[in-house]
């Protein structure tokens, strides 16, 4: 064998100083997951069939499961009696999504047009959602990207690194729960207290919801009006423009393990709960 010469085979990179590809040791470097981002989906063990000439694979999602727990704050009490407690989200975090990209027919421009494909449809964000296959778990996060960089290994195998940032530090469930007039038992298999997102279709009464961090209240919705409570920042959309001036009280919240809403004047409209299930 010649000096600096390296076999090529399917178990060795052809770079001088690697003795093995990482892109090719499936077993040891890819997760057991599903990721998908603005309609692009990163497959973990399952290798399907590419069916574009190329498929998506991640080999590690660093700060996924890493993110900073939240925190209390307090302030003084308005009345000088005493203080009050304020849930504060202790930041944003960062998930990088590192894997390799696979070109199956016609490798040389198959992998050009799956790098295109990467730079052009992550570049707006959107949802990231992890399919966790051993935990049976499927948690979501809204994403912007920060960065994404190539590394060209061969012609029908790249890796990629790509970063992108979660302004909320939690990680969402898909689960939804329409709330009723009454008792509503807000479960939750999370880890972290939350305030959750309510979408309301009209028509409804002035809204009473009664949680355990207080009273909240919302004006009345005539048929067919339309609005998103974001109660984890306090925006409240028509569409997409932001109401001012329709709320009051404590914003709701579902504690760890659940919670138990008394809620008084819906209508015939619906009242959709999400993100109450929240994992830190």
């Amino acid at each position: 064998m010649t000096a600096g010469w390296i076999p090529q085979g399917p178990e060795v990179l052809a770079t001088p100083g690697w003795a093995r590809s990482p892109l090719l040791d499936v077993e040891r470097t890819e997760l057991d997951v599903t990721v998908t981002l603005g309609g692009l989906t990163f497959h973990g063990r399952r290798t399907p069939a590419p069916p574009r000439g190329w498929a998506h694979h991640v080999s590690s999602l660093d700060g996924w499961w890493d993110s900073s727990p939240d925190k209390t704050q307090t302030l003084d009490h308005w009345s000088g009696d005493g203080v009050v407690s304020l849930l504060s989200r202790a930041g944003a975090r960062l998930v990088e999504v590192s894997g390799y990209i696979r070109a199956a027919q016609r490798p040389a421009p198959m992998m050009l047009h799956a790098m295109e494909d990467l730079e052009v449809r992550s570049a707006e964000g959107g949802l990231l959602v992890v399919d966790e296959h051993l935990s049976g778990r499927r948690l979501e996060a809204e994403v912007s990207r920060v960065a994404l960089k190539f590394s060209r290994f061969a012609a029908w195998s790249t890796a990629f690194s790509l970063i992108l940032r979660a302004d909320d530090p939690l990680k969402f469930s898909q689960r939804t729960m329409l709330l009723a007039n009454g008792t509503n038992a807000v479960g939750s298999a999370g880890n972290s207290a939350v305030n959750p997102v309510l979408d309301l279709v009209g028509p409804h009464g002035a809204l009473t919801i009664t949680h355990p961090g207080g009273v909240y209240t919302f004006a009345a919705l005539a048929a067919g009006q339309r609005r998103t409570l974001d109660w984890r920042n306090g925006d409240v959309w028509n569409g997409n423009v932001r109401v001012f001036g329709v709320e009051g009280g404590r914003r709701p919240i579902v504690v760890k393990g659940g919670s138990s809403w008394t809620v008084a004047g819906l209508g015939s409209g619906t009242a959709t709960l999400r993100r109450f299930e929240a994992w830190k």
